[in-house]
């Protein structure tokens, strides 16, 4: 998906929807539909790269928890 493409056009609208509507300012539901679009839209030209952004999404998620000590 490029971002001056139709899908874009479409997929944005959604996600925005659902990031300021359905997740009613709860930042942990926000962050959690940030996360699955992303995903998505990795996932949309080329599916096998999800699983170099899940090894680059737990590796910074544990970094994240060891620089603020959790």
């Amino acid at each position: 998906m490029l971002f001056n493409s139709l899908e874009f056009a479409v997929f944005l609208p959604i996600v925005f929807f659902l990031f300021w509507f359905a997740a009613g300012g709860n930042t942990r539901r926000q962050n959690f539909i940030l996360l699955i679009a992303s995903c998505v839209f990795y996932m949309f030209l080329i599916p096998e790269y999800i699983l170099v952004l899940f090894l680059a999404i737990i590796i910074d998620y544990i970094a994240g928890n060891i620089v603020t000590g959790k």
